[in-house]
């Protein structure tokens, strides 16, 4: 092979390296959010009380664990996915975690149905001085609670899920953006 054409091979392989480099800064936060829990959710050392949060690929998992080798596994599992600039673990580890909130309530014949966890969440959204819940899109399947839509204020991401979880949601999925119309203010 000449010369020419292993240095043609070289830049034309060069540019399909960083051309998918490239791509994979720029993959959309629910893209990567999707491919998180779906890495979560797969895992059966990972339980139901991680939640995910993704800001311009910038990872936060929040939640109790129960060791901290489930804490460091979330943290593995997800550095290397494409998109993913940063990961702030902020899963706590409950050494003498015995039975998880929502089987308790289920043990006491307190289920709650979706319904019941979305208007929960609805009413605790709308009464709050806080929010503007005419931007928060609230959706729950099987007790697991995803928010899209924007909020005023990064502090109203926290406060949000917050509300999630006072209404009997298992899991929390924060896909909300900041409103770049406050943000510049």
């Amino acid at each position: 092979m000449s010369k020419r054409k292993i240095a043609a091979m070289i830049l034309v392989s060069g540019f399909v390296i960083s051309s998918n480099a490239v791509e994979a800064k720029h993959r959309s936060d629910m893209s990567i959010f999707r491919d998180i829990d779906q890495i979560i959710d797969n895992n059966p050392n990972l339980d139901d009380d991680v939640n995910i949060s993704v800001n311009d690929g910038y990872v936060t998992l929040d939640g109790t664990v129960d060791t901290k080798a489930e804490k460091d596994l979330a943290q593995k599992l997800l550095a290397n996915l494409a998109g993913v600039h940063q990961i702030n673990n902020r899963l706590y580890v409950e050494y003498n975690k015995k039975v998880p909130n929502h089987i308790a309530t289920k043990a006491n014949n307190d289920i709650k149905t979706d319904k019941e966890i979305y208007e929960d969440i609805e009413r605790r959204l709308f009464i709050s001085s806080e929010l503007n819940s005419k931007r928060i899109r609230t959706s729950v399947t099987n007790g697991k609670v995803t928010f899209t839509g924007t909020v005023d204020e990064s502090s109203d991401l926290r406060l949000v899920e917050q509300k999630a979880r006072d209404a009997g949601a298992t899991r929390v999925i924060n896909m909300l953006g900041v409103s770049e119309y406050k943000a510049s203010l």
